[in-house]
């Protein structure tokens, strides 16, 4: 199978096991589930990024790095559980600060689907891929530089036009297994990955805008659903079959929050007088580098990142308190 990917250059796949887990209809449905969830609506040039190519990718970078065949298996699953616009789920049923509702379903997700037929098929244990949290390349706590982590910030900054591929490709060159850890091998790449993913989190991913526009989008969400106007399984299909569902509710308090889904919407910050309270995660790394034959934290060998971090640090609150100027 010959899989043509956004930031490699074309990759041929071989294993069987691979191949039917990728054409699985509950891995095809990742192609209509974009990573930034709403703001894809409200400006589609730019945040492309799916989860079908996202977790191809994780599993591409795992594989590059010889991890083992279990985790790379659990990360090429690792988002097969994401439902439609992501990260909205979170306001509905979980904790938006912390955007771990689909975390908290993985493992009965996989173990209650085709996957798991699949993956016995191919004498794959799924109780023990389906915990992706166990695999230290795969995930990470903030701020280890894993391969989930790695994928999404290329992929995403290509899009956006702030990377270029021959980048890519060098800086992916660098990246080597050691201690149980992800390690950059070059000073230069492990600070431009520093420096560049705290850029891409005020930039891009907690950006306002979006940020108010997931609380936003993520009440009318949760309004319908109080009303049983949308249900538990509707969350499980693509983003286009969501948006249709959510745009045929009548319901004036909904389609009033929906009108506000566009970037005329104009607001400003407000600690006193807010409309919403937008929760966002605070994303920054701190890699392991190889320095004199030794592996370190970039932060205990440049102590001018490590003031970078404590600065970025400083001036990310995890939320924004934003009134709508109508």
């Amino acid at each position: 199978m010959l899989y043509q990917d956004t930031i490699w250059d074309d990759i041929k796949i071989n294993d069987p096991l691979v191949i039917e887990l990728i054409s699985s209809p509950i891995f095809e449905r990742l192609k209509g589930i974009h990573n930034c969830g709403i703001h894809y609506y409200i400006c589609p040039g730019i945040y492309k990024t799916t989860r079908y190519e996202h977790t191809i990718g994780v599993y591409l970078i795992l594989k590059q790095l010889g991890a083992s065949y279990d985790e790379q298996i659990a990360g090429l699953l690792h988002d097969a559980s994401h439902t439609a616009f992501s990260h909205l789920i979170d306001y509905v049923l979980g904790d938006a600060s912390k955007q771990d509702y689909q975390d908290s379903i993985h493992e009965e997700f996989i173990l209650h689907s085709e996957i798991s037929e699949i993956l016995n098929k191919h004498g794959v244990n799924p109780a023990i891929v389906s915990k992706h949290s166990e695999f230290s390349l795969l995930d990470q706590e903030m701020p280890g530089v894993c391969a989930d982590r790695i994928d999404y910030f290329l992929r995403d900054m290509f899009y956006y036009g702030s990377i270029s591929k021959e980048e890519i490709a060098d800086f992916l060159k660098t990246l080597f297994i050691k201690a149980g850890k992800i390690v950059i091998s070059d000073l230069e790449q492990a600070l431009w990955l520093g420096e560049k993913f705290m850029w891409a989190n005020e930039n891009t991913w907690a950006d306002p805008r979006i940020a108010v526009e997931q609380q936003i989008a993520g009440q009318a969400i949760k309004i319908a659903f109080d009303k049983s106007l949308l249900k538990k399984e509707d969350f499980f299909s693509t983003d286009d079959e969501f948006m249709a569902l959510l745009q045929k509710v009548a319901d004036k308090e909904i389609q009033e929050k929906l009108d506000l889904l566009n970037l005329n919407t104009k607001f400003v910050f407000d600690e006193n007088n807010y409309d919403y309270l937008c929760r966002y995660k605070v994303r920054y790394l701190d890699p392991w580098v190889l320095v004199n034959g030794e592996i370190k934290l970039l932060s205990k060998v440049n102590p001018d990142f490590k003031k970078e971090i404590n600065k970025f640090l400083e001036r990310s609150k995890g939320y924004y308190k934003i009134k709508i100027i109508k």
